[in-house]
């Protein structure tokens, strides 16, 4: 985040869809991007964002939330590396009542750099289509951090979420400052 940047607040987007023309391009194209000064109170709310290479890119957002959306099927590659989510240096902000369908990459919520303090992930429901049409697949887990860095989970409440039909982790903070919770989630046909 560049440390002129005006401080972006109060940006409702709702009852949109994003995608990227060219699905069969992996990792290309990003649904929506905060990643410049200070990004407060989002709300994303209501949305289809499929076929990008990453849906979510927020750096240094607070006090914001992602609610009732469907995201599915980005793209990743060994050249153009994905996630769902990519989260970084960011507080306080709520994912609640998403559908997360066929997402590939390191995760489907990660934090790869900085601190990330006090995320609500709940109601969600995380899942890949049944046989796995897309080849679909996370190296990391479905919600994560980086195995290693500056990548600092703390705080984070993880609950009353479902995870269906997943391949490897599914909730997984390898750098975690302390004050972690998961409870009340439920997990069917996962694969380790």
């Amino acid at each position: 985040s560049h440390p002129n940047a005006p401080w972006i607040k109060h940006v409702i987007i709702k009852h949109v869809e994003i995608f990227y023309d060219y699905p069969g391009v992996p990792g290309v194209g990003a649904g929506i991007e905060a990643k410049y000064g200070r990004n407060t109170d989002l709300l994303i709310s209501h949305c289809y964002i499929h076929d990008t290479g990453l849906p979510f890119y927020f750096i240094n957002v607070h006090n914001s939330i992602i609610e009732y959306n469907y995201i599915c099927r980005n793209g990743s590659d060994a050249e153009h590396h994905s996630e769902a989510v990519s989260y970084r240096s960011s507080s306080s902000n709520i994912f609640r009542y998403n559908i997360w369908n066929d997402i590939e990459g390191t995760g489907y919520i990660v934090n790869l750099s900085g601190p990330t303090d006090s995320t609500e992930i709940y109601g969600n429901i995380f899942f890949v289509t049944d046989g796995n049409p897309y080849n679909k697949s996370v190296g990391n887990g479905v919600i994560t951090t980086r195995t290693s860095g500056d990548c600092l989970a703390s705080y984070w409440k993880i609950y009353n979420n479902t995870f269906v039909n997943l391949y490897g982790h599914v909730i997984a903070l390898y750098v975690s400052g302390g004050g972690n919770v998961a409870f009340n989630n439920v997990f069917y046909r996962n694969l380790m």
